[in-house]
């Protein structure tokens, strides 16, 4: 019998899972189409104007990284890489410069995202089956994809920075899981020290971070009866980048120069509230619950192991992360409101550790046989279709409610999205025009598109913005006379 040969495609498709990154693909393309549009926004110009009259160069760069350390935040390595790679400077104003940058970040977000999830379903709830991980996967995108538009993260390149933060806070969690597993090499054991320095300058995710290396030395000490000071190192550089940043004289200066003081007791509300905001607003995306109930089955399914981290534990573990994210915040803000950057991380934590709370609480229902599988499985079923149901039905203002859902929202506004964006940049160009000086006066026409509100706008509304183009551009004779939304 003759043997059959394989095609390429099938040796592909042994390699990789086509379906699964068909998903993933699904999943992010309507925000990576709509982010490839992103226009340099009000604080992008500032930055890059600190920089470009003296000439680009590292040691003009590192003067204004600790001119910022000094005088206005904490986050030193943060503001170089703002510094370093400002599209403004890199690609000047040209098309597409800072959309084809955040889409990179965003990328590798996704990917990062996907090792830390396998890392952690692996580690802490001992499930290691391949298709349960990219289930729970692929669930998570959906829903947190659902659940706002982050435009000062995905759309921004300097509110980027705090997507940046998350990505090296899983990076490092990622690391410190590999070496309590002892499958740590040298370098990368120097890599985990020096990622851990860096992320905890993000000191708003230094628990989130720190909480996680507490639980395995725990873990460590009980499966071992010793613990190798080895694995101690990176922690302490974990904790040197976190006081660098939270006692940096910026951090200071910048309290100093509100006009309303900011009491610790006003700040713990409103920490306890913008947690109990964000998890209703969780619990309102339909998404959202229907990850949670699939998650269940999962745990009901796949989580049979006794030796893994427990439901109290995990709870804690997301009550201590929040309030360190959101305290911290708090005592940076004179009002209540929650930054949409801030959101984003807030809701990152909510989404991750709910969901790992809810595979445990499927893992229980196992243990104690109250159910069979294929009840469980029924109910899971029922809950989810209601929950979609509940989705596509009309809301008092006659429109259907997954029309006001952000993945729905991006894809159907990719055309208006792009006429938002050539406008914005046509008048950007007009500005950066040296040649033309007859046309000193330029005008921005808030009539001349329709407005998403997916993207950030350049700002031109404001003296100062325009007074940084002047100088980015170096054409500064211009003025930009706005014409407000009739």
């Amino acid at each position: 019998m003759k043997k059959k040969v394989k095609t390429s495609f099938e040796k592909l498709k042994m390699v990789v899972d086509i379906r699964f990154l068909f998903l993933v693909f699904l999943c992010a393309l309507p925000f990576v189409c709509t982010i490839f549009f992103a226009l340099p926004v009000s604080d992008d110009f500032a930055m890059a104007k600190d920089i470009i009259p003296n000439g680009i160069s590292l040691a003009e760069i590192i003067q204004k990284t600790n001119e910022q350390y000094m005088n206005w935040m904490g986050l030193w390595p943060f503001f170089f890489l703002e510094y370093l790679l400002n599209p403004l400077y890199v690609l000047g104003y040209y098309k597409y410069a800072t959309g084809v940058f955040l889409i990179s970040t965003f990328l590798l977000f996704i990917y990062v995202l996907y090792i830390y999830i396998k890392n952690i379903m692996e580690h802490i709830l001992k499930i290691e089956n391949d298709k349960a991980i990219k289930t729970v996967y692929i669930l998570l995108l959906i829903a947190f994809f659902n659940s706002a538009i982050y435009d000062e993260i995905y759309y921004w390149f300097v509110g980027n920075v705090y997507l940046w933060n998350v990505i090296f806070m899983m990076w490092n969690q990622i690391l410190i899981i590999k070496l309590f597993k002892s499958e740590m090499s040298k370098p990368q054991y120097i890599i985990l020290c020096f990622i851990g320095f860096i992320a905890c300058f993000a000191f708003q995710l230094d628990l989130f971070s720190g909480i996680i290396y507490l639980v395995e030395i725990i873990k460590y000490l009980r499966e071992h009866g010793k613990f190798e000071t080895g694995k101690l190192y990176p922690l302490l550089f974990m904790i040197l980048g976190g006081v660098i940043s939270v006692f940096a004289p910026g951090n200071f200066a910048r309290s100093k120069s509100y006009t309303t003081e900011i009491k610790v007791g006003d700040a713990l509300i409103n920490a306890l509230s913008n947690n109990a905001q964000c998890l209703l607003k969780s619990v309102e995306n339909p998404y959202f619950i229907i990850m949670l109930f699939c998650f269940v089955v999962i745990g009901y399914l796949y989580l049979n192991n006794s030796n893994r981290v427990s439901i109290t534990l995990l709870i804690a573990m997301a009550l201590v992360s929040l309030f360190g994210l959101t305290f911290s915040v708090a005592l940076g803000y004179s009002n209540a409101d929650i930054p949409n950057r801030i959101l984003f991380m807030i809701n990152f934590i909510i989404y991750m550790y709910l969901g790992l709370i809810f595979i445990q609480i499927g893992a229980k229902i196992s243990e104690m046989n109250l159910i069979d599988t294929n009840a469980i499985i029924a109910i899971a079923i029922v809950l989810c279709i209601s929950a979609l149901f509940g989705e596509l039905g009309i809301n008092n203002y006659g429109t259907i409610k997954a029309e006001k859902r952000p993945w729905y929202v991006t894809i159907t506004s990719i055309d208006k999205v792009k006429k938002e964006y050539d406008y914005n940049m046509s008048v950007l160009r007009a500005c950066y025009n040296k040649e033309d000086k007859k046309n000193l006066e330029i005008y921005f026409d808030y009539n001349a598109y329709e407005e998403t509100h997916i993207l950030k706008g350049i700002g031109f509304e404001s003296q100062e913005v325009v007074e940084n183009i002047r100088i980015c551009s170096g054409n500064e004779e211009i003025s930009v006379i706005v014409i407000p939304k009739h």
